[in-house]
């Protein structure tokens, strides 16, 4: 509704978008298909300056089925229109192999425009200078291998590492030395990340499924010129080094699931006007209770940040300590 004050009227922002896919059987074991993705952001008059933003993309694909193994083989072809146009080619391909029944490797390559509309940037950081627009970023590739395992009964095993590289990815800092420093702002830098990881997931105890996932992250950081002499020294701005999660679904009876939810993640940085500072952990234990009257009526309870633990996911905004949560859905 505002702008930075009282007075400015905030910018507006309208969304349309829209997808259409179409496949059909190329022979027994191939798929073709076509997938096209439609999105234009409007600006309200006030903010013409922040331009309006169009995606176009089109997903040629095939799809490839053995005895063994599958594949999808395809393109990302986008054409976007901004302050500047621009156009790319990416992969769109994956593919999974698997071998001695209960075992399979793994990997894709996938490349994407991230549009960052005004709904992204809120439900990601709501504490951006509200007269401004993040740019949209572009994924060249982002790539995985790994493999699963089965092979010890009631026990899997997933390894996997990946690397991916984005141009204009957006970093935030907050405004100091600027007119509101309370606000954040965005930086501008090609991210190059990396991560290696593991998970483990086992139904070995009666009604009791239970998971565990571990990965770290390593960065590489190039501002952009404009950038480049402002903010230093450079870093991956509040990206985590490393991520635990620990899940557990508990379901004593046919209709009663009880969930829980641990979640480490360490190692983030912030500026501090020309220094670099660790942030704390997020570490957080969450809980949810879900009872299922019918097929069409549910109530649930949930209690977040069980640990009550403070910490930032924005740097100078705590986190809500313990909170509870209770709700009912209708399903029809």
């Amino acid at each position: 509704k505002y702008g930075l004050n009282g007075v400015d009227k905030g910018p507006k922002s309208g969304i349309l978008a829209g997808d259409l896919n179409f496949n059909t059987d190329f022979g027994t074991d191939r798929v073709i298909g076509l997938n096209v993705h439609f999105l234009n952001q409007s600006i309200s008059k006030e903010y013409k300056d922040l331009h309006a933003f169009t995606h176009f993309k089109l997903n040629p694909y095939i799809d490839l089925t053995g005895s063994n193994w599958k594949a999808t083989l395809g393109i990302n072809g986008h054409l976007t229109f901004d302050a500047t146009d621009k156009v790319l080619w990416a992969p769109n391909v994956s593919a999974s192999w698997n071998f001695l029944e209960t075992s399979s490797l793994y990997g894709s390559v996938i490349g994407d425009v991230n549009e960052n509309t005004f709904l992204d940037i809120l439900n990601e950081n709501r504490y951006v200078n509200p007269s401004i627009r993040i740019e949209s970023s572009r994924t060249y590739y982002d790539a995985e291998v790994g493999i699963k395992s089965g092979i010890v009964k009631g026990l899997e095993f997933n390894f996997f590492t990946g690397y991916k590289y984005t141009t204009n990815e957006h970093l935030y800092v907050d405004g100091n030395g600027r007119l509101f420093e309370n606000l954040n702002y965005p930086i501008y830098a090609n991210l190059n990340q990396g991560k290696v990881g593991g998970q483990i997931k086992t139904n070995m105890i009666p009604c009791v499924d239970l998971s565990s996932k571990l990965t770290t992250y390593f960065y590489k950081v190039k501002y952009r010129s404009e950038d480049a002499g402002t903010y230093v020294p450079n870093a991956a701005w509040n990206k985590p080094t490393y991520t635990l999660e620990f899940n557990a679904d508990i379901k004593p009876i046919d209709k009663f699931v009880v969930s829980a939810n641990y979640l480490l993640v360490g190692g983030r940085k912030y500026l501090d006007g020309t220094d670099k500072k660790n942030m704390k952990s997020i570490n957080e234990l969450n809980a949810k209770g879900v009872y299922q009257f019918t097929k069409m009526i549910s109530a649930s309870v949930s209690i977040n940040n069980f640990l009550n633990q403070k910490y930032e996911l924005v740097p100078g905004y705590a986190n809500y300590g313990t909170n509870l949560l209770v709700g009912a859905s209708l399903k029809f």
